[in-house]
């Protein structure tokens, strides 16, 4: 077994660095973007649906018709119902629990390899502790893509209101109500991206806490997208208790990163088996 000496601050001991990179879970940050994004493919779907519906009330003019905007409520109701029912709540929480659980997997195979490059056993974890973190980030997560309708649906109706009070034809209300689909599709790849990168990091760091390790190297995700910031920290070491600018690897939005674990052999506890 090959160790290095290093010193941080007033510390020195005998560490471990794995060969073995942990990898971003990739794979369901992809699978959480297909979700919503079939998600937000309902609404438009609701609003394209409504599209006749519109086009009546453009064609009333709103200065001798009185009851123009009731009308307009009357669409969004009827619209919103529709788009809701595309999903129920029970289906949201459902497949945010099996994104979450596969994200959780996913982390728990690569700290297992990790470890197992360098000191060739499977180790054997309890993580009771990781119960209620979860729970936390399927309900945050849950109200997240629960929110993505309530907005863009007010949006919608503050852009049919505008259209019918300047008189605009369908085709431009089309077109607005795309450009406006396409906001919340971004959005939607936001909270997918961000979130996923979120809940690596929390896993990371208690599972690494809970062996023992309580320092990492920093990896970047080494394409363009990585910010200055966290290109200047690849390979750096840092503390989980004292943590830089800005956060962990993970903390920061849509961040890619991943924290290495610098096993220090003084200080590492956890059982495995060859």
């Amino acid at each position: 077994m090959c160790y290095l000496t290093l010193e941080l601050g007033d510390e020195m001991g005998k560490v471990i660095i794995p060969k073995r990179k942990w990898r971003f879970p990739d794979p369901w940050r992809r699978e959480y973007e297909r979700y919503i994004l079939r998600f937000t493919g309902s609404l438009w779907e609701a609003v394209e649906n409504s599209l006749p519906q519109m086009e009546l009330l453009l064609e009333n003019n709103p200065l001798r018709a009185d009851g123009i905007f009731e009308d307009v409520y009357s669409l969004m109701r009827s619209l919103t119902i529709n788009g809701y029912m595309k999903f129920e709540e029970a289906d949201i929480y459902n497949e945010t629990n099996r994104i979450a659980k596969g994200i959780s997997d996913y982390n728990l195979q690569e700290f297992k390899a990790v470890m197992r490059s360098a000191f060739r056993i499977d180790l054997f974890v309890a993580e009771p502790y990781l119960n209620d973190l979860m729970k936390l980030w399927i309900t945050e997560n849950v109200a997240r893509i629960k929110s993505i309708p309530d907005q863009y649906f007010k949006e919608v109706e503050n852009i049919v209101r505008e259209s019918v009070m300047n008189g605009s034809t369908l085709t431009t209300l089309s077109k607005a109500l795309e450009s406006r689909f396409k906001v919340s599709q971004d959005r939607a790849r936001l909270i997918a991206r961000d979130q996923t990168g979120k809940v690596n990091y929390y896993l990371t760091r208690q599972r690494q806490l809970q062996v023992g390790i309580r320092r990492y190297q920093w990896l970047t995700a080494g394409d363009e997208r990585v910010r200055d910031l966290h290109e200047a920290r690849a390979n750096k070491l840092f503390r989980w208790d004292n943590p830089p600018e800005g956060g962990h690897p993970g903390q920061a939005v849509q961040c890619r990163c991943i924290a290495q674990p610098v096993v220090d052999l003084d200080k590492v506890s956890f059982m495995g088996a060859m």
